[in-house]
């Protein structure tokens, strides 16, 4: 190959590096935020796919970072210190690519996330935890005050140190596993059509459980049984008490099992 040739490879190389790097860059647009925030901030955070980490720490300022998938537009950050909104805002192309974005926020803040099918994952947040997704699964690890999540087939699991005071968890096809302190004055209802519903809890407690199944076997470690209420429907249902009572506990599955372990 002569020297013309050579230059000309080598401009014709640089030239698909460039457009690469231009590429690679568009397609994982990095993100690198910090707002001041309150100790009890609201934050509100919106991601259609991609991973949503939310990590609790003893500062007075919110940070987010990640890196934007492909078909994103921008991510939109707006508020004040007393309240954030953080959304993953999306171009008119179809092929969109997850994003996954990272959040550390005050430990007292109140938390509330939307997703279609991004994962989300919560630690070290105190403050009242609020999620609603579609197939994305969600894991809490700390000490929320209570929580509200539901979705329609990912998995719901949480882990507490400090009680529980109220607590509301639905899906239709996503197991749901709690193992948890239940505060004596909180309410908490599980809910599943076809998922399992696991609760592991402290024989020590004080509370009232509800449960009934329309299909699915109830199972406990804390020496009672399950009835049949009909011997035409294969439904299953227990009420008891712990402790003379406190915490008012209702579950409720169509086909999925029920199971009661001691922590």
């Amino acid at each position: 190959m002569g020297k013309e040739g050579r230059k000309m490879r080598k401009v014709n190389v640089g030239i698909a590096v460039g457009l690469l790097a231009g590429g690679l860059a568009w397609s994982q647009q990095k993100v690198e935020e910090r707002r001041p925030a309150d100790p009890d901030v609201r934050v509100a955070i919106e991601n259609i796919s991609g991973t949503v980490t939310v990590i609790g720490w003893d500062r007075d300022e919110m940070e987010v970072t990640g890196v934007l998938g492909k078909g994103t537009k921008e991510l939109d950050i707006s508020g004040d210190r007393q309240s954030w909104s953080i959304e993953v805002e999306l171009s008119d192309d179809r092929r969109v690519e997850g994003s996954d974005i990272t959040i550390r926020i005050p430990k007292g803040s109140r938390l509330e996330i939307e997703t279609v099918s991004a994962e989300v994952e919560i630690s070290d947040v105190l403050g009242r935890v609020d999620i609603e997704t579609v197939s994305g699964g969600v894991e809490i690890h700390g000490d929320p005050r209570d929580a509200d999540v539901s979705t329609i087939s990912g998995r719901i699991r949480l882990v507490t140190r400090n009680p529980l005071l109220g607590g509301d968890f639905s899906t239709i096809s996503g197991e749901i596993e709690l193992d948890a302190e239940l505060d004596a004055d909180g309410n908490f209802d599980f809910e599943t059509v076809s998922g399992d519903i696991i609760l592991k809890l402290s024989r020590s407690m004080s509370a009232e459980f509800e449960i009934e199944t329309f299909s699915g076997s109830i199972r406990t470690q804390f020496g009672v049984e399950s009835e049949k209420p009909s011997k035409w429907l294969p439904s299953e249902e227990l009420h008891f008490s712990l402790g003379g009572g406190g915490a008012q506990v209702s579950v409720s599955s169509v086909s999925g099992s029920v199971k009661l372990l001691e922590r």
